[in-house]
């Protein structure tokens, strides 16, 4: 009785193949980048902000804390499943904690790391799941290489947060700003826009692809610019973000694995924290430079607009 009441799962169509996907999802990709390539390239202004040129060396408690921590999620990357890995503490951490800091003081994020098995994932439950474009791909990675990005993540986010770096109407993968927030800021300027006797204009923006679409040479030069990230730190992403590759896989079919020149994966640690920081100056400064009161949750915007009745005919223009 419990099993017939249960909704029934969305599951991908047996006529869609690992390959549809890949070439949908590919020339998705392909088409909007095409569609910008001669747009001019940003204007980044340098920030004024103390550098960061290295990343802090993990220690042994840091990994046993993050091993601790981390869910027991598993990819079938892993050699090991990772439940068993978190068994295996005590002999494990101090390996583990040995390859996170070779990485950090080389600068090097190792190849056999960059490799994603991307899963599509239907965007909601109701959409038809024969239907190609009603899903999102999701990367799955190796455990260890989502622990070593959580090592970073940890230092980038350190670096951001003591230097005010991220727009303060932005709330998404960071903390203390999350959909809660979003949706608090946004009730209280309509509020307070009523209470002053003003009518609204709320425009909502959805970026199509955005994680997949960010241009790696422009994200390297936004972390070096506006973040100050700098020398090896910045040697660091370069390589994290350099010659990764993706496999598509439905059903249990793979496609031929394919090189990844842009995006910052979902799925990932540093995908969110990467994505954040592509869109930190440029979005706000154009929004703002019209008027027009900003808020931003990781791909969504939300334009908020105000004015007098008489003056309201200005809002749509």
């Amino acid at each position: 009785m419990h099993e017939l009441l249960q909704p029934p799962k969305q599951q991908a169509s047996e006529e869609l193949l690992a390959d549809n996907f890949a070439d949908y999802f590919r020339s998705k990709v392909a088409t909007i980048r095409a569609s910008t390539a001669s747009a001019a390239l940003p204007d980044i202004r340098p920030r004024l902000v103390p550098p960061l040129t290295s990343f802090e060396l993990v220690t042994e408690e840091e990994i046993s804390k993050l091993l601790f921590n981390l869910p027991a999620k598993s990819c079938s990357l892993d050699p090991v499943q990772t439940w068993f890995l978190k068994q295996l503490t005590v002999p494990m951490v101090p390996v583990i904690c040995r390859l996170c800091n070779l990485s950090l003081q080389t600068s090097l994020f190792p190849s056999s790391l960059k490799h994603a098995l991307v899963h599509p994932r239907i965007k909601k439950p109701t959409l038809d799941p024969g239907v190609v474009s009603n899903y999102r791909p999701i990367s799955n990675l190796s455990f260890i290489s989502k622990l070593a990005e959580r090592v970073v993540a940890r230092r980038l986010t350190s670096h951001v947060v003591e230097f005010n770096l991220l727009p303060t109407r932005q709330s998404a993968y960071r903390p203390y700003h999350s959909t809660e927030t979003a949706v608090l800021s946004v009730h209280n300027d309509l509020v307070y826009a009523i209470d002053n006797k003003r009518v609204s204009l709320l425009v909502l923006l959805d970026l199509s692809a955005a994680f997949d679409t960010v241009d790696n040479d422009i994200l390297l030069s936004i972390l070096a610019n506006r973040f100050s990230i700098q020398g090896l730190a910045l040697d660091w992403f370069r390589s994290y973000l350099a010659n990764r590759t993706q496999t598509f896989t439905l059903a249990g079919k793979q496609t031929a694995s394919y090189p990844l020149d842009c995006s910052v994966l979902q799925g990932s640690v540093l995908g969110p924290l990467g994505f954040i920081s592509y869109t930190e100056e440029d979005i706000v400064d154009v929004i703002e430079r019209h008027s027009v009161l900003p808020h931003i949750y990781a791909d969504d915007t939300q334009l908020l607009a105000s004015a007098k009745p008489e003056n309201s005919s200005r809002l749509r223009q």
